[in-house]
């Protein structure tokens, strides 16, 4: 596309995907390295939110920090905790530890956003539709948390306002029809699978969808999720008319998995998001007089 034909808003999206997310965490920290920002609208689900918060704070190697000193940790990831009651992903002491001893700047993060928007995709698990939260630094915590509020695996109710909610990317797992909707007309999706993947049903949706059978939306959804994953897909394979879509994923499945504690597979996943982004940036159709527009 010529620059002097684009019109609309410049999109970041950002996919969940617990500790894979540090792949994520790479291609953004390869954006920082280039003071690569030509985006108006950010969007972030579950660990997606979290990368995308530290990237606003401009906190370079925050993610891989938290990820590779907190995430492999027991008191993060254990499933004995889990089977005496509690979170098999407690990220109750995730962001307790993290707003101890490396927070993210949230003051930062609104200072840089300004006049741009930001968004955090949950859930709420009355309607089952979702939720796209625009954090504060006074509940910027609380709109994360319920981002990334997996069922069963972290067990903590998560209320804003009177509503609960519950993980973004049962509902919209990679909001590109969201960004759209908004004025989007570039759009950058970073994902944290490869890019033929493609979500069916498992053991866990039928799990699921039983723990959650007094709830009827949010349920729905749940078997629902699929086929919403794999609509966006299309959408980004075949976008509207006028719309550019830019997308950055890896080419195999990731080393990492959602509750990996294998440092070597994480310093990997998080080199092949650095490598990846780099390359990114040496392709992009932005102009460099452009990149900075949001700073």
């Amino acid at each position: 596309m010529q620059e002097s034909a684009y019109q609309g808003r410049t999109a970041l999206i950002v996919e969940g995907g617990g500790m894979r997310g540090i792949f994520c965490a790479g291609v953004l920290d390869a954006f920082m390295e280039a003071e690569f920002d030509p985006f108006d609208l950010y969007i972030g689900v579950s660990s997606g939110a979290l990368n995308l918060s530290s990237h606003l704070a401009g906190q370079y190697q925050r993610n891989y920090r938290v990820i590779t000193r907190y995430g492999v940790r027991p008191e993060f990831v254990s499933l004995g905790k889990f089977l005496r009651g509690g979170n098999l992903m407690d990220l109750d002491w995730m962001f307790d530890i993290c707003e101890r001893e490396d927070p993210v700047d949230v003051e930062a993060a609104a200072r840089r956003l300004g006049s741009k928007n930001f968004l955090m995709v949950a859930t709420d698990l009355q309607s089952g539709q979702p939720a796209y939260l625009q954090p504060r630094p006074h509940n910027w915590t609380q709109c994360a948390l319920a981002s990334c509020a997996l069922p069963l695996v972290f067990r903590t109710r998560v209320w804003i306002e009177g509503k609960r909610y519950m993980d973004g990317g049962f509902s919209d797992p990679i909001p590109v029809r969201e960004a759209y909707k908004r004025g989007a007309r570039r759009i950058v999706v970073v994902r944290t699978r490869e890019f033929d993947y493609q979500k069916h049903p498992n053991i866990m949706t039928w799990v699921n969808a039983w723990a959650f059978r007094a709830h009827p939306a949010f349920r729905a959804c749940i078997l629902n999720h699929a086929h919403t994953y794999n609509q966006a897909l299309r959408f980004i394979a075949h976008p509207p008319e006028g719309v550019e879509m830019i997308h950055i994923a890896p080419q195999q499945p990731l080393a990492s998995k959602r509750t990996t504690r294998d440092l070597q597979a994480l310093e990997k996943d998080y080199r092949l998001g650095l490598e990846l982004g780099r390359e990114a940036l040496a392709s992009f159709p932005f102009p460099k007089a452009h990149w900075q527009q949001g700073s």
